[in-house]
């Protein structure tokens, strides 16, 4: 029940047809609350980026907190995101402001390209 979470988890990417359920379970859990975007489809849109249905990331829909990077997301990850998203859920409690997260930033190595041969 919303009304009794004080973490919401978001996976997957996020799209024209469930931003708005989406939002609407953020705005039934009380304050102070917390988001987790799980894996690199609720961070970026993943492999659907640039799709004609996918915003692009769940930050242009509701606020977050914690990005947990990976595709799928290692359980130590998952982990560390929760913890994460704990201490910034007690410092929200204490009435600190913590400081802003860092989006993760696409890590892409390009295929070696052989050299041709003389």
């Amino acid at each position: 029940n919303p009304k009794h979470a004080d973490v919401l988890v978001v996976t997957g990417s996020v799209n024209h047809r469930n931003a708005r359920v989406l939002r609407n379970v953020y705005d039934q859990m009380p304050d102070p609350k917390v988001v987790v975007a799980l894996g690199v489809c609720t961070s970026s849109g993943g492999i659907f980026a640039g799709c004609y249905n996918v915003f692009g990331g769940v930050e242009k829909v509701l606020p977050v907190d914690v990005f947990v990077p990976g595709c799928p997301p290692r359980p130590e990850a998952i982990l560390d995101g929760i913890v994460k998203a704990a201490a910034r859920l007690g410092a929200k409690i204490r009435g600190e402001t913590p400081p802003p997260v860092e989006k993760p930033k696409a890590a892409f190595q390009p295929a070696a390209v052989p050299e041709e041969k003389k």
